[in-house]
């Protein structure tokens, strides 16, 4: 993927010279950066059955992941945080950034109108609950009997971005964790609730 990345390069910047369009290269181009993210994702998908998260917990101030998970993103006006005061994760910090990272991502990927809400508390002395809701459109709902399937996409999201292995890894990372995850439907919101033991 490198050396075809590297060719591509040189084809269009010899374009640019010679006043060509670099349409084409373009195309082909986000076609490569696709492939190249499908492969990481299914390396990580198989790193993360093959790695143990049991043993690698450390305490991990929600605040601090939050603020770093928000400086991807340009509008922090979309987002409506509630985090409890001096709430800690107590969790395998790799794993518990890939879980909320995929979360955020598909919520700003498929919401409609509204606010992006998040919301992390410690439920009980032993649960630490992370929350995150969107508005999407009704006929957007996702099929919850296949939600957590590898590369299950909705039929109206087949041409956008991405592969459909996003929630999957949520699943299975929260699994090495000893986490649950649960969806709900409310009315035309999509509700993600991960909690992590303590």
């Amino acid at each position: 993927m490198s050396t075809i990345k590297f060719a591509l390069a040189s084809l269009k910047r010899m374009a640019w010279v010679q006043g060509e369009s670099t349409d084409r290269m373009l195309h082909i181009n986000a076609s490569v950066e696709r492939m190249d993210a499908m492969i990481e994702h299914v390396a990580l998908s198989n790193k993360i059955e093959r790695t143990e998260a049991r043993g690698l917990e450390e305490n991990v101030s929600a605040l601090e992941l939050m603020n770093v998970v928000m400086q991807e993103y340009r509008d922090p006006d979309r987002f409506e945080l509630d985090i409890q005061d001096g709430v800690m994760f107590r969790a395998a910090p790799h794993f518990l950034a890939l879980i909320v990272e995929n979360l955020v991502s598909n919520a700003v990927k498929y919401a409609a109108e509204g606010k992006i809400k998040i919301t992390i508390h410690d439920e009980t002395e032993r649960l630490t609950s992370f929350r995150i809701s969107n508005r999407v459109a009704a006929d957007h709902h996702p099929d919850e009997s296949r939600l957590f399937e590898r590369y299950y996409r909705h039929p109206s999201f087949q041409n956008s971005p991405g592969m459909g292995i996003g929630l999957s890894l949520v699943h299975s990372a929260a699994q090495k964790m000893g986490a649950q995850v649960r969806y709900q439907k409310i009315d035309h919101d999509v509700v993600f609730e991960v909690r992590f033991p303590r």
